[in-house]
């Protein structure tokens, strides 16, 4: 039997995390993985070290909760956009959802930096980014069409069309953190001008 003397430990556990997600966030947002201390974050969080580490053991793992978070949430912006073309040309279905990796770019700015920035140093870090690639890289072939290809030199072609979309866009999104003075419907254009299809 769950006492409300649980729950309420519960409900203040997953109070404290989501402060202490939010305070990550900002502080790798802001200085990078190297750059954030724990610290730092729990200070940002109004808790203890201590806290921090009952949610996540190292700041390696706090890092890929928060990165893994908001690929999440990247992949459901894009997927909701061409959800909503479902039936339209390819072209515009992928106008739609190059321009919905912008728009969450713009709108989440911390979770930009934490996506676009290079990966830390850290071994299982890198792996963990590489795992996270992979993935970016089919959901690109999905998003393209290569899954309804049974011919495999021509499945292999549009792979290969997916990841130098993927590697485009990913690319463009870290030159405009340097240039955010430039409109997203720009960058929109300029990835499509690339003549995908």
């Amino acid at each position: 039997m769950v006492t409300s003397d649980h729950r309420r430990r519960t409900a203040r556990g997953a109070r404290s995390r989501e402060r202490v997600l939010d305070a990550a966030m900002a502080a790798f947002g802001e200085r990078g993985y190297e750059g954030a201390s724990m610290s730092g974050i729990a200070r940002e969080a109004g808790v203890t070290k201590s806290v921090i580490y009952d949610h996540f053991a190292s700041k390696a793992e706090l890092h890929k909760a928060l990165v893994e978070h908001q690929a999440r949430e990247l992949h459901a912006y894009v997927t909701e956009a061409v959800e909503a073309k479902a039936g339209e040309k390819a072209e515009k279905r992928l106008r739609a959802g190059v321009d919905a990796y912008f728009r969450f770019a713009e709108e989440h700015p911390a979770a930009w930096a934490l996506l676009v920035r290079d990966p830390p140093a850290d071994p299982e870090l890198l792996a963990f980014h590489a795992d996270l690639n992979v993935r970016a890289a089919g959901a690109m072939a999905l998003l393209i069409g290569a899954d309804r290809i049974t011919d495999p030199a021509r499945r292999q072609r549009k792979e290969m069309q997916a990841e130098m979309l993927r590697t485009s866009i990913g690319g463009l999104a870290r030159w405009w953190y340097d240039h955010p003075e430039v409109p997203r419907r720009r960058l929109v254009d300029a990835v499509m001008s690339l003549g995908w299809f």
